[in-house]
């Protein structure tokens, strides 16, 4: 079972929106023949009681301005409304709107703070299953590629999105690399700042539509990460991560098939889509043992693994 409070703090936003568009709709009618003066003091009692259910809500939804903006455009609209005498156009677009982009913008949706959750409910069986397994069973083949290279025999930038446990966070710091941890569920940033207070974890979710401390990156790793990720959201996602990535410099993501039984939510993930992408944002693919056991040996679980690459030039 999985507690939703993030998701019940929304449902209950979702709903006053829907009451306080009523409720204006209400007054709307009621104080189209009174002064404007009058008509905006209603009006901006029902506001300061949105604007209260949204500051509660800020914490959880990144783009809160938005919403707010959409609130204030449809009390302007309506005051303009009552103080010409003139109908009000689409009086439920704005809150439809509003509710739209909170549909969108909660951590991806819906879905991806089911998972948060999940991840927070279990992070103790998780990070002692995540531990139980080494840095160089689950990377060592791609990550033995780029040492042998040369790309990685020197300090790199390298950005950890879904850092989990801090496993993977804590072997390139350990191997004298800068690391930028980036995990959205609160109870793993808990044990990463507690086990390995030298790296730098934030609570951020992709999409971030938001830059990130620091020069970009050498190197980027989403490590079971990709399948969590709505499709409609992925272009964003990629686009988001590749602003981040030096010339010359290399993204890694892992693509995961095979479903979760345990409340956990995916969407299916497949390398056409990662080359779409790529050629996009002008960058090459290649791979790196297809079709990758489970190391955990889940049976009905294998990975692929993209290299994806930034020219130098």
């Amino acid at each position: 079972m999985i507690p939703k409070i993030r998701l019940k703090r929304r449902s209950e936003f979702m709903s006053f929106l829907t009451r306080i568009d009523e409720q204006i709709e209400d007054q709307y009618h009621e104080l189209s023949g009174q002064a404007s003066g009058e008509a905006l003091k209603v009006l901006l009692e029902s506001w300061h009681s949105a604007k209260f259910a949204a500051g509660d809500a800020k914490s959880m939804i990144d783009d809160i301005d938005s919403t707010i903006g959409h609130l204030i455009d449809f009390r302007t609209r309506l005051s303009k409304s009552v103080e010409t005498g003139q109908p009000m156009q689409n009086s439920g677009h704005c809150a439809a709107e509003t509710k739209e982009l909170l549909s969108s913008s909660w951590y991806g949706g819906e879905e991806l703070d089911v998972n948060v959750a999940f991840y927070n409910e279990n992070s103790q069986k998780l990070i002692g299953e995540y531990e139980s397994v080494t840095f160089e069973s689950v990377h060592g083949h791609w990550w033995g590629k780029l040492v042998d290279s040369g790309f990685a025999n020197r300090p790199l930038r390298i950005l950890d999105v879904g850092a989990g446990a801090g496993r993977d966070s804590a072997f390139f710091m350990n191997a004298g690399h800068d690391v930028l941890a980036i995990e959205p569920a609160d109870k793993m940033r808990e044990h990463i700042n507690a086990r390995y207070p030298e790296i730098r974890v934030i609570g951020k979710s992709i999409p971030m539509n938001q830059t990130l401390p620091g020069n970009p990156f050498d190197l980027i790793l989403l490590s079971a990460v990709w399948m969590h990720i709505r499709p409609d959201l992925r272009k964003q996602a990629f686009d988001d991560l590749a602003t981040h990535l030096t010339k010359g410099g290399k993204m890694v993501v892992f693509l995961r098939h095979g479903s979760f039984n345990d409340g956990r939510q995916e969407h299916p993930v497949s390398m056409e889509e990662l080359k779409g992408y790529a050629a996009a944002n002008d960058l090459s693919l290649a791979t790196s043992n297809e079709g990758q056991t489970d190391v955990l040996g889940r049976s009905d679980v294998y990975w692929e693994i993209a290299i994806l690459s930034r020219p130098s030039i």
